[in-house]
């Protein structure tokens, strides 16, 4: 890529993606979280069809209760030691039950400053680049495109 070229997603995604079944647990969520050290992976469905994304901000808010469950009994969730014993209680629920789905996917072909400033609008760290045909061949973050943008304009 010369420098004068404005950069595209296929110049800043990751290619090694790594994905989870849509029947995954939270704890295998959380296994795969930790071993790969990243914060978020691309659900698939038994297909390889993307149908959601998911990260730590989406495990964290389940050890949580919803804003409902909290204003209905306000008392249940003050206990904090009992609420991280509980923890445990919680290993079995399903990635489709606390995942997002409102998937918004780059193109390869899309220029890295549009998808920054979506992901930006939009408070989005992470989206799958699926090229024409629908497949799955990347991953960008913000920091790839944060890092990318200023190295090449910095020469950092």
């Amino acid at each position: 890529m010369r420098y004068n070229e404005s950069m595209k997603i296929r110049d800043v995604m990751k290619k090694e993606v790594y994905t989870v079944g849509s029947a995954a647990t939270l704890k295998e969520v959380v296994a795969l979280l930790l071993k790969r050290q990243v914060s978020g992976l691309i659900v698939i469905d038994q297909k390889g069809t993307v149908v959601g994304v998911v990260s730590e901000k989406d495990v964290y808010r389940m050890l949580y209760p919803s804003y409902r469950e909290f204003y209905e009994s306000p008392e249940l969730f003050t206990d904090f030691k009992q609420q991280e014993e509980a923890i445990k209680d919680k290993s079995d629920i399903s990635v489709a039950e606390f995942m997002t789905t409102d998937v918004i996917f780059a193109d390869p072909d899309e220029y890295v400053m549009k998808v920054g400033a979506i992901m930006l609008a939009r408070n989005i760290h992470r989206l799958p680049v699926v090229n024409k045909s629908g497949k799955l061949v990347g991953v960008v973050s913000r920091g790839q495109i944060y890092h990318t943008l200023f190295k090449k304009h910095f020469g950092l």
